[in-house]
């Protein structure tokens, strides 16, 4: 089926587009409207992917990746009202995405048959970058790409081998 491949490979693009659109706000490039927009187009598709995804995420790997999305939901819709009404959820937002993937990463990488080195270094470089970001050293871009780069090493290589 068409969603199926979808739920597969869709967040092998998702992910790294949305850190570059981060970055890109960070550095001035798009306003709060966009904000807003892609914190609720993200709710919506996480839903999206729980729901349809969740028969095939049960057990081992992919019960961890559903928690994942389901903390996300709640995380990103804490984006959005950041984006409206309370910074200090907008934070919130920003910090749970860089560090649940993280985590589910690592978790990935120490399983049987799994690589450690592209998983739990895709989750390490993940905190390192916000490390970087929540320590300021240097642009702030250097810690979001930081994560967007490790993520997406992750995400890319579990779609390959799906």
């Amino acid at each position: 089926m068409m969603y199926r491949r979808a739920l597969e490979v869709g967040p092998a693009a998702l992910v790294p587009l949305a850190w570059a659109f981060t970055i890109g706000l960070h550095r001035g490039l798009f306003g709060s409207q966009s904000l807003r927009i892609a914190h609720g187009v993200m709710v919506v598709l996480l839903v999206a992917f729980a729901v349809l995804g969740r028969r095939e995420m049960t057990g081992g790997v992919l019960a961890v990746w559903l928690w994942i999305i389901l903390l996300g939901i709640p995380i990103t819709a804490a984006g959005l009202i950041g984006a409206v009404y309370a910074p200090p959820l907008l934070a919130l937002s920003l910090y749970g995405w860089m560090v649940l993937p993280a985590l589910g990463l690592i978790y990935t990488g120490l399983q049987p048959d799994a690589s450690i080195v592209l998983y739990g270094g895709g989750g390490a470089l993940s905190l390192l970058g916000a490390g970087i970001y929540a320590a300021g050293v240097g642009p702030a871009a250097l810690g979001l790409a930081t994560v967007g780069v490790g993520q997406t090493v992750g995400i890319v290589r579990a779609a390959a081998s799906s």
